[in-house]
């Protein structure tokens, strides 16, 4: 029997015979959350080595180094070697993180998602080996260290495309609302027969996740204590930082394609929303101010416990038994069918061991590879189909993986409900096009794919990519007729339709 020193309650409590337990007890626990977290923890060292996100490990080692600087490393030493400690809002944000993770990795394979988990859930751990106080001090830090990580491509997906849907249509209300006639198509504005598309650096992604960082930072700095009053502030600063965003990109569409003082809109660009960012954390860290302070630290530290931590390990390794990751779909479909028109000359290509691993390993129904000829163009072609978003990828990786040098990236409207994303390579001595199409909707957008995937795991979706060796203007009259019968032959496919006579489609005719 022991008295609680926080409670003044008597408890009994198991003791275990030896000293080193305590130190047995906490490897464990560590091994255990390490071993339940380990598809996680690779995804994140293998995407922190890439050299795309140096930005985010520089920054996560420089916090860390702060929150190590600013820690009682002796006394953290002295705590793992007596045994985890029974606090209950660490246990329980264990508990919730494990569950939540097992689930995400089943049911929806967000890489982002399964990341919080496993930060959440090893913060969890570590509050039971530091007071309480202590704990929810540093929750702050915890966040901004978790935020560190490389969520960039996940967050354009999976915020960045419902946050451009939403401005596309803020922005199309707004300028109807001025008198300018305007026809919204998902993120493609069509305002005067001009296309703008809102893109990834329009979602405003960068800047709330950048504004994110800074508020958490402000809030371990300034000590202020994680409550409405917090969430209040929090919620501000991503309302206005939207909100700037939706005002920049209104202006931005105004000058270049009501106005079509292009100029003007590029110089203009980054100005803009650098005010709207700094303006909005202003706002928001005067709220923040507002919030309560941390009360001073009063509780003392419990006893260590190694029993429990030899019992959650044991709950740890039992989810790692049980782990599941979510099942890639598979399908009979019969191989893709595509009635081609006479005009375009094919030559089936093999894959490269690698294309192959990335289609087929993700569960891709059918992939075809040529070479073409069509109306004096020349170049490759690629055809996947597949229900998983896995199985396809920008083809912009590809093509700067196989040594190609991206000069220039626009969106062509080839009719208003068939957007393509153009590619200038090398220069101008080559010219790739890509989109991708399910039922009914066709889009160049990458993470619409992806979303629309996640959403409907079941709904089949074809990636085509083809590069043409000597590119001509992009509303060449034979480049369009391509799109078009590409298009059309892989809508009578996914329609399950009766493959067609090659002269029986008017858009594969060759006359104007």
């Amino acid at each position: 029997m022991v008295q609680d020193p926080s409670t003044g309650h008597t408890q009994a409590v198991l003791h275990l015979r030896h000293p080193w337990t305590g130190a047995v007890a906490s490897t464990l626990l560590v091994g255990a959350w390490a071993w339940m977290f380990a598809p996680t923890l690779r995804w994140i060292q293998g995407t922190l080595g890439d050299s795309d996100f140096r930005l985010n490990l520089l920054l996560a080692l420089a916090l860390g180094a702060v929150i190590v600087a600013r820690s009682s490393l002796a006394a953290l030493g002295r705590a793992l070697a007596e045994g985890p400690r029974a606090h209950a809002a660490p246990l329980a944000l264990v508990a919730v993180s494990g569950l939540a993770w097992l689930a995400c990795e089943r049911l929806l394979d967000i890489d982002l998602i399964s990341s919080l988990c496993c930060g959440l859930a090893g913060y969890g751990i570590l509050g039971l080996y530091v007071s309480r106080s202590a704990w929810w001090r540093g929750f702050p830090a915890a966040l901004l260290l978790i935020g560190a990580l490389p969520f960039g491509h996940q967050a354009d997906i999976y915020v960045g495309f419902p946050a451009r849907v939403v401005i596309a249509r803020t922005v199309e209300a707004g300028l109807q609302a001025m008198g300018v006639p305007v026809q919204g198509t998902g993120t493609v504005l069509v305002v005067m027969s001009r296309a703008a598309q809102v893109d990834l650096p329009c979602a405003g992604v960068r800047s709330l996740w950048a504004g994110g960082l800074f508020f958490l930072a402000a809030t371990w700095l300034e000590r202020r204590r994680v409550g409405l009053a917090w969430l209040s502030a929090g919620v501000f600063l991503v309302l206005a930082l939207f909100a700037a965003n939706v005002l920049r990109v209104m202006a931005l569409v105004v000058l270049d394609t009501v106005l079509g003082a292009s100029f003007s809109a590029a110089l203009v660009h980054v100005p803009l929303g650098v005010l709207g960012f700094g303006l909005a954390c202003v706002a928001g860290w005067g709220l923040l101010r507002l919030c309560p302070p941390l009360p001073p630290a009063t509780d003392t530290v419990a006893p260590g416990r190694p029993a429990l931590g030899l019992g959650l390990a044991a709950a740890l390794a039992v989810g790692a038994l049980v782990y599941a990751p979510r099942p890639i779909p598979t399908t009979t479909a019969a191989p893709l069918a595509l009635s081609l028109p006479p005009a375009l000359d094919l030559v089936e290509l093999d894959f490269t061991p690698k294309e192959a691993d990335l289609f087929m390993r993700h569960g891709a129904s059918d992939a075809h590879k040529w070479s073409f000829s069509w109306e004096g163009l020349q170049g490759g072609l690629i055809v996947v189909r597949s229900r998983s978003w896995r199985a396809h990828h920008p083809p912009t990786l590809c093509l700067q993986g196989q040594g190609f040098t991206i000069e220039e990236e626009r969106g062509v409207l080839v009719t208003p409900d068939f957007p393509v994303r153009t590619l200038i390579l090398d220069g101008g001595a080559a010219e790739a096009s890509f989109w991708f199409q399910t039922v009914g909707h066709t889009t160049d957008d990458f993470t619409e794919r992806t979303f629309a995937g996640v959403l409907q795991p079941h709904q089949e979706w074809v990636m085509v990519s083809m590069v043409v060796d000597h590119p001509r203007r992009p509303d060449d009259d034979a480049l369009r007729r391509l799109h078009l019968a590409l298009r059309d032959a892989v809508a009578a496919s996914l329609h399950g339709a009766r493959p067609l006579a090659r002269t029986e489609h008017p858009s594969w005719s060759t006359e104007r």
